[in-house]
């Protein structure tokens, strides 16, 4: 079980089939290799969104996937919106059937959402797009 909520969400994009393409050396925390295709992982925030009387709270852990796409032709571009599309999907389907991220203990994951995907910028030599897809994990503490 993971120790950090950031870590049980890696853990846990480790086994998404979408992801799982891109090898392990190219997986990262807050930052991308903009030299390849690769994807980082951000922190943008943990709020409370609801407190209990008995303690408990509700809250949202929101966190940025960014990707690093070859996106020198139109096609590698809509081949990269199709990723965004097919990795919001995955999600919705990993809440759907309650498949969620293992957090550490004393928290419990009940919902992940996959919001907002975008082309951020290209690389100076404009030959990889660095993408990116914003979450939403709901939890219980």
């Amino acid at each position: 079980m993971a120790v950090s909520i950031i870590g049980a969400i890696r853990e846990y994009l480790n086994k998404c089939e979408l992801l799982s393409e891109v090898p392990v050396k190219c997986r990262h925390i807050d930052w991308t290799d903009a030299e390849s295709e690769s994807y980082g992982i951000s922190a943008d925030g943990d709020t409370t969104l609801k407190k209990f009387i008995d303690g408990h709270s509700k809250r949202c852990y929101a966190f940025t996937v960014y990707f690093n796409k070859v996106s020198v032709e139109d096609t590698n571009r809509l081949e990269a919106a199709e990723f965004i599309e097919r990795l919001q999907e995955w999600c919705r389907a990993q809440t759907v059937s309650k498949n969620l991220p293992e957090l550490p203990t004393g928290k419990t994951a009940t919902k992940l959402e996959a919001e907002n995907g975008m082309l951020l910028e290209f690389d100076k030599k404009q030959r990889y797009g660095k993408y990116a897809v914003q979450f939403r994990l709901i939890y219980m503490a």
